[in-house]
């Protein structure tokens, strides 16, 4: 399904809110609502139309984001998951994250790299290549 078919469009649309909810959950909820939300932000931004939808909540959604990414703010699951939500959006239109997220995206990426985990690093490191070498 593609961003031209009418059904995968009135799908979108349907779950245009529960990217919304997805990012508070992930900002306020308890320690597993907010490490499931955040999961689920992740895989639903393997996707350059959900990363769209993240896009429209703005720099509040981007601040959130981040937020999650940090290690003072989160836990290691849920870091990682936001530096792969992060990432992911960085592929999908890494001008318009940046546009969003400013200098303080090159600040959660770069403690990431020096004492994140394996798989916070990975992320960090996409997430930093994508914004470098974006056109």
């Amino acid at each position: 399904a593609g961003s031209t078919d009418p059904v995968w469009l009135e799908q979108l649309h349907k779950i245009k809110g529960l990217v919304k909810v997805l990012i508070d959950a992930a900002a306020s909820g308890t320690e597993k609502t907010s490490d499931t939300a955040v999961w689920l932000l992740w895989r639903m931004t393997e996707h350059d139309d959900c990363c769209k939808l993240v896009f429209e909540g703005g720099e509040s959604s981007m601040k959130k984001l981040l937020e999650l990414a940090a290690p003072e703010e989160s836990t290691s699951s849920n870091r990682e998951n936001a530096l792969g939500a992060l990432a992911n959006l960085s592929s999908c239109d890494a001008a318009a994250l940046f546009s969003l997220a400013h200098t303080q995206i090159f600040e959660v990426a770069q403690k990431a790299l020096s004492d994140g985990s394996d798989r916070a690093i990975k992320n960090a490191a996409i997430l930093i290549g994508n914004l470098s070498f974006d056109e």
